[in-house]
């Protein structure tokens, strides 16, 4: 393999941000195993600028907060941009006009995702261009997306039709990009990879519910319920950053309903701690590509019920519960049966980065 180009324009645009999200962490398995020579020599790229293995070696820690707070440069502050440091601005601007030869410009995190940034890589040098979808849920479903995610959806979708190979995360995505591309290029299905995030410690009896708190995750109808459930019931735990378009579930959430604790964004492992002592993981979301939660839950040996979509089923399998999304009846009553009588822990083979990375590699 003559080696990889990782766009990481994403994971320098959620430089402190706070802790990743699912499209975050794939990108961020990419980064590492590039550095570790999984893909053979490896260089990153920002907006066509290459930068080389060493230089995001060293940046990393900044980019994952670990470092000292950096000033941002004037450019940082005059587009209100995270703040990295100055050098990484430096690092990119001395950063080879050219791509190695031979090479496979990848695009993960759907950032800087457009025609032109396809046409930019082959333009430095690229061989190859492939990149990933992850869903296509902002033109299905524009109802719950952002202002004009219809309308980058679509870039995206222009430009992984310009691209040599698409990866997807799932059967089901693949059948709806190709519903929606005449002519696609050669599709590969490569499954996310999950880690367990079990810690040891006593289980709290609760519910969890894990992601972005905006209207697709249908955090309204978990509230409605709790409600009904009144007081004596287990705790309803949220976790995730609040997102969009969902200012009435703000509000409710600000009244600190009984019951319901809400505690932000968390890392990695004061979420592993939470969730490993759930009694059952809560997943209501309206559309998905994947479902890494689903996925994070099963892995770590905690019952899921989920909603009844083909790509939850597809990650999921046979050992979470599955549910109409939208049927707050029958939900009210599984959760009224877990609180009577806790599910059984899951047995789950848990796909691993590895095997995402050994199905990736045709596209490569």
């Amino acid at each position: 393999m003559s080696g990889v180009v990782i766009d990481v324009a994403r994971t320098l645009s959620r430089a402190g941000a706070g802790p990743a999200t699912g499209i975050d962490r794939v990108e961020r398995a990419w980064i590492e195993a590039a550095l570790a020579g999984r893909f053979g020599p490896a260089a990153f790229s920002r907006r066509g600028r290459a930068l080389d293995a060493e230089a995001m070696r060293a940046l990393l820690p900044a980019i994952d907060g670990a470092g000292p707070a950096p000033a941002p440069d004037l450019r940082a502050r005059l587009s209100r941009a995270p703040a990295l440091p100055a050098r990484l601005y430096a690092a990119f601007r001395r950063g080879a006009a050219r791509f190695p030869e031979g090479s496979t410009w990848l695009n993960l995190g759907h950032s800087d995702l457009t025609p032109g940034h396809v046409a930019a890589a082959r333009a430095a040098g690229a061989a190859r261009a492939v990149v990933m979808i992850h869903d296509l849920i902002p033109l299905e479903r524009p109802d719950l997306a952002r202002p004009g995610g219809a309308e980058r959806m679509r870039a995206r979708l222009a430009a992984a039709a310009a691209a040599d190979a698409i990866l997807v995360n799932s059967a089901d995505t693949a059948a709806r990009l190709r519903s929606r591309l005449a002519a696609p290029p050669p599709i590969t299905v490569a499954p996310l990879g999950v880690t367990a995030r079990r810690r040891e410690g006593a289980g709290h009896g609760g519910f969890v519910v894990l992601g972005t708190i905006e209207p697709r995750k249908n955090h309204a109808m978990l509230l409605d319920i709790w409600a009904r459930l009144g007081p004596g019931a287990p705790a309803l735990h949220i976790v995730g950053r609040r997102g969009w378009m969902n200012e009435a579930v703000f509000a409710r959430l600000d009244a600190r309903q009984a019951g319901v604790i809400e505690h932000g964004a968390l890392d990695d492992e004061a979420a592993g701690r939470l969730l490993s002592g759930a009694r059952a993981l809560l997943f209501p979301s309206l559309a998905e590509g994947y479902g890494l939660p689903l996925a994070e839950a099963l892995a770590t040996g905690v019952p899921a019920f989920a909603s009844d979509l083909p790509a939850l089923r597809e990650t999921g399998g046979a050992a979470a519960v599955y549910l109409p999304a939208e049927d707050a009846a029958a939900w009210e009553a599984a959760i009224r049966a877990a609180i009577a009588a806790p599910p059984p822990r899951p047995a789950f083979a848990a796909p691993t980065w590895e095997a995402h990375f050994r199905a990736a590699e045709a596209a490569l």
